[in-house]
């Protein structure tokens, strides 16, 4: 991910062939977003890139909308933390 983009995505997933395949749809769609755009997506937009998902598996694709969600967000608090320690430095 660079500060514009979000160039390279993958994901580590284990569980039901419907979550493996919400995580793949996921990396597809995001993958040259800005976070912002990223942040945007909804689960509603795993089901339509999967032509559906059945009723009973929705939580597959909540569930890989949150992870993305969850990984922005380390992604920004990493982000912040170095700034801060390499600002810390500057003025040692």
């Amino acid at each position: 991910m660079d500060d514009a983009t979000i160039q390279g995505i993958g994901a580590a997933t284990r569980g039901c062939i419907y979550t493996v395949a919400c995580a793949s749809a996921l990396a597809s769609l995001v993958r040259g977003l800005n976070l912002e755009g990223a942040l945007r997506l909804e689960p509603q937009g795993l089901e339509l890139e999967l032509g559906g998902l059945p009723e009973d598996h929705w939580l597959c694709a909540r569930l890989a909308v949150n992870a993305l969600g969850e990984a922005i967000e380390d992604h920004l608090r990493r982000r912040l933390a170095q700034a801060v320690s390499a600002g810390e430095r500057r003025e040692a």
